[in-house]
């Protein structure tokens, strides 16, 4: 696939979770995802879709109206690059944290590998400790209070 049919593959996966994590329902996410899919993560990486399915629905369990926004998509070869932004509120318990009724914005990095029309690998990072403190979880610095 040219780097612009990947580009559009992946708008149409954001798209296509938006709609899952509005449901509940990620089985329509199968078509994106490869069999032998891999999300890094720490400590260890999470394999398939079954795996898939069990990181977002600990995700959606804290936040079910997250909205996630595409800001950039940038490609070469089979890799695609996303940054976008996650928004939702926090309304089940996410790592332990009841809920606290305050929204939250993620800036997240998304590089995913193709193949075949399929997502294989998935390299996301986000500023986790930023989501902690928006939840009230995570003391924030007073420097970076007083701005």
């Amino acid at each position: 696939m040219s780097t612009e049919q990947n580009k559009a593959l992946v708008r149409r996966y954001f798209d296509a979770l938006n709609t899952a994590w509005q449901t509940g329902d990620f089985s329509p996410l199968d078509r994106f995802l490869a069999a032998d899919y891999v999300y890094y993560s720490e400590p260890e990486p999470i394999r398939g879709r079954d795996g898939f399915r069990a990181l977002t629905g600990a995700y959606r369990a804290g936040f079910p109206d997250v909205r996630f926004n595409v800001e950039d998509v940038i490609a070469e070869g089979d890799q695609v690059l996303v940054r976008f932004t996650g928004v939702g509120t926090h309304q089940g318990e996410f790592l332990g944290i009841a809920p606290t009724g305050k929204k939250i914005t993620v800036s997240v990095l998304d590089l995913l590998r193709l193949r075949d029309g399929q997502i294989v690998e998935d390299w996301e990072r986000f500023d986790l400790l930023n989501m902690l403190q928006q939840l009230g979880a995570a003391p924030v610095p007073a420097a970076a209070q007083a701005t």
